[in-house]
């Protein structure tokens, strides 16, 4: 796994890997990467330890690692060069230290039920009765089964407000989640549009919207990526608000803005055109010799890069628009986008009325525009 943070969906690999493939009974090594600027890249696992531990996660042996030299310094060293040497000497141990010399001996076609019935139970997978569905699953495994799937509800819309200076000037930042890579088909209807109508709501309250910033850290370029696009500068925003792509993580290039034209084309095969980019970095990496630090300038460069961006590209005045037809134009694309299925029973929509804290007025008005769609 990539550090320094740890995802959300680590204990769950864990589990299908661990628990239910390998049925706890094979030697398991933890590897993180991205620890570069670490300055003790050990430490990570013993000060992070406790939080794997309370999700189960128990690996039998670690290593805190980093894949890459970085910079050029001005002796014509590396940046992470001792790291990046001891690195290589830690992989090599691990496997030496911890591998079978013996594989468990296993029968594959009992094994492989065995875990498939585990698996709909952890997936919660509706039981298979058709046939053309079974046919196209023996099909599959005559080549090559690899079925994915990602059991975490998507919190799209999720947003909190900041009040930020920017030149001077304060500014009102509305930070909404966005849909993470796999959730495009777990985005729950109910929780989605409740979670927009307040998201439309506080923007209306404030006036519309004067920018929209699309933020994503390197290097991987998503299908994710892609979506949101859709759902927030297409749908939400119908292609009128001024959009910026800021793309972090990118400390370890010898020129930031490089990134954005070596990479341009891959947004645009994917019609991801914004108006202006920021690349840059969110931090200042470890403490040279002399007490700076590695990536001084590079962060520096950065801080100033965002407020000139929004100076450059934030409407005046953001465009005015009708609240609830706002509302009601962009839930009924939704339901085209998310295919989600049309909402008929009175139960659930009490619930999304309940959880938007609709009026009575509202209430009625959602009903007709639900009955539309």
């Amino acid at each position: 796994m990539r550090g320094p943070r740890i995802k959300d969906t680590a204990d769950q690999n864990w589990e299908i890997f661990h628990d239910i493939i390998c049925k706890k009974q094979i030697p398991t090594a933890l590897i993180v990467t991205g620890l570069e600027n670490e300055e003790n890249l050990d430490e990570w696992w013993w000060n992070n330890r406790g939080t794997f531990e309370s999700q189960g996660i128990r690996p039998d042996d670690t290593a805190c690692i980093t894949t890459i030299r970085g910079r050029t310094l001005w002796d014509g060293c590396r940046v992470f060069d001792d790291h990046y040497e001891n690195s290589l000497a830690k992989i090599q141990n691990l496997i030496l230290n911890r591998v079978l010399l013996r594989p468990l001996r296993i029968n594959k076609i009992n094994w492989f039920y065995e875990v498939a019935r585990k698996l709909f139970s952890f997936f919660r997978w509706n039981k298979i009765r058709e046939p053309k569905e079974v046919r196209k699953i023996a099909d599959a495994c005559g080549t090559k089964l690899a079925p994915t799937s990602n059991r975490l509800a998507g919190c799209i819309f999720e947003h909190h407000s900041y009040i930020l200076p920017v030149h001077g000037r304060n500014s009102k930042f509305f930070d909404a989640a966005g849909l993470n890579e796999g959730e495009m088909g777990t985005v729950e209807c109910r929780v989605a549009i409740s979670k927009l109508y307040k998201l439309i709501t506080s923007l209306d309250g404030d006036g519309g919207i004067n920018l929209l910033m699309f933020c994503m850290r390197r290097p991987v370029i998503t299908n994710a990526m892609h979506q949101n696009w859709k759902v927030f500068y297409e749908i939400l925003c119908k292609k009128q608000v001024p959009t910026a792509l800021v793309v972090t993580g990118l400390e370890n290039e010898e020129n930031m803005d490089e990134w954005w034209w070596n990479n341009r084309g891959l947004f645009e095969n994917q019609d991801i055109h914004p108006d202006d980019t920021a690349c840059i970095t969110t931090i200042r990496g470890k403490i040279l010799w002399d007490g700076c630090r590695v990536f001084d300038d590079h962060y520096e460069n950065s801080q100033a890069k965002i407020p000139n961006l929004i100076l450059n590209r934030v409407l005046l005045r953001p465009r005015g628009v009708n609240k609830i037809n706002w509302f009601y134009e962009v839930i009924r694309s939704f339901f085209f986008f998310f295919q989600w299925t049309k909402i008929h029973e009175a139960k659930e929509i009490k619930e999304i009325v309940d959880a938007c804290g609709m009026s009575t007025e509202e209430t009625a008005r959602f009903r007709e525009e639900l009955a539309k769609i």
